[in-house]
């Protein structure tokens, strides 16, 4: 009896220090703050998923920073960095428009992308590593597959 009390006592201890791994793997930053949206305030389901603003996000999609729940917008939605806006917030920017075509690039038709729940803007440069370059360019087309700059020289 007195063996089996000690051996349960070890298996509660191991379960409890795996149990606080798990806590604390969720507060691993899953992506940039700049591209995480704070989602504290969203509804948790049963199975862990948050939704916040009519999206939602599976447990692998949001971590815990401090008191603070941030979803990984970019891993739900096609994020767009807006460079070079100035004096302009996220809510103020209710027109971006771009060219998208289908999968052939053939047939193409206008969009808002600030208005289209496909897509989230960010405000301002990417975090990226080594140089970059901005580009002049004309017309934006996006496609399923790919992204084109048609540039202007």
């Amino acid at each position: 009896m007195r063996y089996t009390l000690h051996s349960r006592v070890r298996l509660l201890k191991w379960f409890t220090v795996l149990l606080l791994y798990c806590v604390e793997a969720n507060n691993v930053p899953l992506c940039f703050e700049q591209e995480s949206v704070d989602i504290t305030d969203g509804t948790v389901d049963s199975d862990g998923t948050v939704e916040y603003h009519g999206v939602r996000y599976s447990s692998s999609q949001y971590f815990q920073d401090g008191n603070i729940r941030r979803g990984c917008i970019c891993l739900v939605r096609q994020c767009i960095h807006v460079c070079e806006v100035h004096n302009i917030t996220r809510v103020e920017m209710t027109e971006l428009y771009a060219n998208v075509s289908d999968a052939s690039g053939k047939n193409s038709h206008k969009i808002n992308l600030a208005a289209d729940n496909r897509f989230h803007l960010i405000l301002g440069e990417p975090h990226c590593e080594g140089d970059w370059s901005l580009l002049e360019q004309v017309h934006v087309n996006i496609t399923s597959v790919s992204i084109r700059l048609e540039v202007s020289t």
